[in-house]
């Protein structure tokens, strides 16, 4: 018998995309993850803590490296040294960090691959750029090639053109679908670009209550020049997935 106790790390959850060229590295796009629980009732808190409830994501934010929000410089760098230490020189990563309320920063894990999201689109039209296209350029330009220096141009932390954030589609019911409810009000929000409904949260499919990533049922993507303007879709989204499935 064994038992295994593991560190509460509160805080901000942020994730740190990262792509590297022969031990130097560039942040291609900074996420600030916001969680929410399906499942939490009056009876399950104590002490103003959810007591054993699953917290899925809500939404994935893309963070600006001069917005005073959030301490971005101080969260590349770390990750930086992370990464040296873990001497990785080449290619992607993607580290996730909690910032705790003192600004202490705090390893979560790093994996060498890419962000397992359709993330380019949204970085491309939000930072510029995107993981991929810098890590093509890492791999394949050299200075009497003809491929543009992607890599080389990038700021060590990026600056974002718009407001960028991916929303999770969360399905707070369970049985069998008999309605998909408010998509078209989705649809005509000022920053929605793209949404997808999973194929088995459709019409006649059997469904759980969402309780992490794999059991989302979609994705909305939202961009916008005015943050207020994409945070206001946000929040009505938020609203909207609590009864967009009938069963």
């Amino acid at each position: 018998d064994a038992v295994l106790l593991q560190d509460f790390l509160p805080g901000r959850e942020y994730a740190v995309d990262t792509v590297s060229k022969n031990g130097q590295h560039k942040t291609a796009a900074i996420w600030n993850y916001e969680k929410i629980s399906t499942t939490t009732t009056s009876d399950d808190v104590d002490d103003g803590a959810p007591q054993n409830q699953p917290f899925v994501y809500s939404c994935s934010r893309l963070v600006s490296g001069d917005d005073p929000r959030h301490p971005a410089e101080k969260i590349v760098f770390y990750v930086e040294s992370v990464l040296d230490a873990l001497g990785v020189k080449w290619g992607m990563a993607h580290t996730e960090v909690k910032v705790a309320p003192d600004g202490t920063i705090r390893l979560i894990e790093v994996n060498v691959r890419q962000h397992n999201a359709n993330f380019a689109p949204m970085c491309q039209a939000c930072v510029g750029y995107n993981a991929l296209d810098l890590c093509l350029s890492a791999y394949l330009h050299d200075d009497d090639g003809d491929m543009e220096d992607e890599f080389g141009m990038a700021p060590r932390v990026p600056i974002l053109r718009f407001a960028g954030n991916e929303v999770s589609l969360i399905c707070f019911v369970e049985g069998t679908v008999t309605a998909v409810n408010h998509l078209d009000e989705i649809e005509d929000m000022e920053s929605v670009v793209g949404m997808e409904v999973h194929p088995n949260f459709e019409i006649g499919c059997g469904v759980q209550k969402t309780i992490d990533i794999r059991t989302d049922a979609g994705f909305i993507h939202l961009i916008h020049e005015d943050e207020e303007v994409l945070e206001r879709d946000y929040h009505r989204i938020c609203v909207l997935m609590q009864t967009m499935f009938e069963v």
